[in-house]
């Protein structure tokens, strides 16, 4: 009776500790970074977010939504009202002036208070360190052309403690949506003007006007070349009819004005980058 008197007590003990552990979990997450508008970009934004796999800090559940960052980002930005207009996710139709596509890599690493990395998940009273580098590609196209190609990284330092390993990464991706986003605004900001006559120049004045190639730049391509690819392969066929052209020239000629118009929608539609385009185009040119 005593024995079973002692283990029940420590039982209870042992889930009173337990549940304080999981209780006290804290997360201490750096500030975010300042963010001071002049006004709304006044135009309607087509968000895309891709997020390679490991990019979000993940509990103890271990599960993974399809897509953790895009509403987080797309919700901080309506809050910093960036845009006059977002429409998130963007889906073929929807009526845009513009396609902002982010491609989100990186991941979160973990430390414990002697700076050592920590193969998995670890957590008590004692301070822990989390600390997560990413880097976002940001590709903005009107009416299927391409007008902002770079990327910008963001790394933040969090310290946290505790076992309850959910809390610790929803804080966790939270702040670095909330970073990421507030990073995107201040670089967009400074391209507001270049911004502005880009659209200006493509005719897309109107928010609810949707640009003509703003669907086909997430599938990849753009109607303004494929115009022009139409044209040179007609011409190629009046050559051909003339007899200009050998049948073996002409095709030829055809396959290689088709290969480069794949290749001018890979770049287009963000899939190849503009040193692998220029690499790819010399080979089917013979260069």
């Amino acid at each position: 009776m005593r024995r079973t008197l002692f283990a029940a007590f420590f039982l209870l003990a042992a889930i009173s500790m337990g549940a304080c552990a999981y209780a006290s979990t804290t997360v201490k997450v750096p500030p975010a970074p300042a963010y001071k508008p002049t006004s709304p970009i006044p135009i309607t934004v087509g968000l895309v977010v891709n997020e390679a796999a490991g990019v979000e800090s993940q509990g103890r559940s271990r599960t993974k939504a399809k897509s953790t960052y895009g509403p987080l980002i797309a919700a901080e930005l309506k809050k910093l009202q960036v845009f006059k207009g977002i429409v998130y996710p963007y889906e073929k139709g929807a009526a845009a002036d513009v396609v902002l596509l982010l491609d989100i890599k990186g991941k979160w690493e973990y430390f414990n208070a002697e700076r050592q990395p920590y193969d998995t998940w670890a957590g008590d009273s004692v301070a822990h360190y989390a600390e997560g580098t990413h880097d976002v590609k940001v590709i903005m196209t009107v009416g299927g052309r391409r007008i902002i190609n770079d990327s910008i990284p963001v790394k933040s330092r969090s310290r946290y403690s505790g076992q309850d390993y959910d809390l610790v990464a929803n804080t966790l991706n939270q702040a670095q949506a909330s970073r990421i986003a507030i990073t995107l605004a201040n670089f967009l900001q400074g391209k507001q003007d270049h911004i502005m006559a880009q659209v200006q120049t493509a005719g897309n004045t109107s928010p609810n006007a949707a640009p003509s190639g703003a669907q086909a730049e997430v599938k990849g391509g753009q109607p303004g070349a494929k115009t022009k690819t139409t044209e040179k392969l007609r011409e190629l066929e009046e050559l051909h009819s003339s007899g200009v052209l050998s049948d073996q020239d002409f095709s030829r000629a055809k396959n290689r004005l088709i290969q480069m118009q794949k290749l001018e929608d890979l770049y287009k539609s963000g899939v190849l980058t503009e040193q692998e385009y220029n690499r790819a185009r010399a080979r089917v040119s013979g260069r």
